[in-house]
């Protein structure tokens, strides 16, 4: 399966451990990081952030963007926290398309 088909959305996942105390700080950041990457333009299409019910500790970050080229030059840029470092990112092939709901 290619990572980079064209005309499907790249994804890439972060895993996170914060602790309890952060946690609210930790989503401000993340959100705050997210609206200022949306305002570039850069090929970024959306994002989520998951919070496991089992650990609250645990979070997982999923981002769009529109190929891997496109990620791949946001990250040379130089990204601010909380993304880290690059190669902890997962890359996420998208296999089928989000079925809606009537």
């Amino acid at each position: 399966m290619e990572a980079d088909a064209p005309g499907k959305p790249f994804r890439v996942a972060l895993r996170y451990t914060v602790p309890i105390v952060e946690a609210d700080a930790f989503i401000g950041a993340w959100s705050s990081s997210k609206r200022h990457l949306a305002a570039r333009g850069c090929g970024f299409l959306d994002a989520l952030l998951l919070q496991s019910a089992g650990d609250p500790t645990a979070f997982v970050a999923v981002m769009t963007w529109t190929s891997r080229s496109v990620w791949e030059a946001y990250w040379r840029t130089g990204v601010p926290d909380p993304e880290g470092d690059a190669r902890r990112n997962e890359v996420w092939v998208e296999l089928a398309w989000p079925v809606p709901v009537d």
